[in-house]
């Protein structure tokens, strides 16, 4: 029998060629991620906050954070709602933040309202996070809220701000698409 130096490792549907068995790349795991990593928060869903202020994340959305292989997720507060970011894009745009100035009075205030009210949250088994009680006071959330993809996040809404907010936005957007045309979208 001869050897080629071809090292056998695990191969699926998945690969295209022989991955090493071990190492930092080329695992199954690894592929799980890099796969997953183009999935995005899309999409509007009604909820219920349980009594203990729990939030069912929807299926699709723990999709989209399972290939990254973490379950947790940092929930901020906006100017209108709560943002959910998974904990690998919370830390990218927090590094960014924190090479911004230090002195710059727009960005302090952003630090102390976006940045130091984010509170890391994980899932249960059951896919629920607890959201704060603070920030669900601060975001005006009671029982009914709708959850909005946003591609890297997604945001929590009182149900009704939401639909005012969508009333709003729609009556101008005429506007916002002329915009986003102007932007080559």
């Amino acid at each position: 029998m001869v050897q080629s130096g071809t090292q056998w490792g695990i191969v699926g549907s998945w690969a295209t060629r022989a991955q090493p068995a071990e190492g930092p790349t080329g695992t199954r795991q690894d592929h799980q991620r890099k796969k997953g990593a183009d999935k995005v928060f899309t999409g509007w869903s009604k909820h219920t906050l349980d009594a203990k202020g729990r939030l069912a994340i929807p299926a699709r959305f723990r999709d989209v954070m399972k290939p990254r292989g973490d379950d947790r997720l940092v929930i901020t507060c906006s100017d209108r709602c709560l943002v959910a970011y998974p904990l690998e894009q919370w830390r990218a745009m927090a590094d960014k933040v924190s090479r911004l100035s230090q002195v710059d009075p727009r960005v302090q205030a952003f630090r102390r309202i976006f940045i130091s009210g984010g509170e890391e949250c994980a899932c249960d088994k059951q896919g629920r996070v607890l959201i704060p009680q603070m920030l669900r006071k601060m975001a005006g959330l009671d029982s009914q809220v709708v959850l909005v993809g946003m591609q890297t996040n997604f945001e929590i809404w009182d149900e009704e701000r939401w639909y005012q907010y969508q009333q709003s936005v729609r009556a101008e957007f005429g506007d916002l698409s002329s915009f986003m045309a102007e932007l080559g979208i």
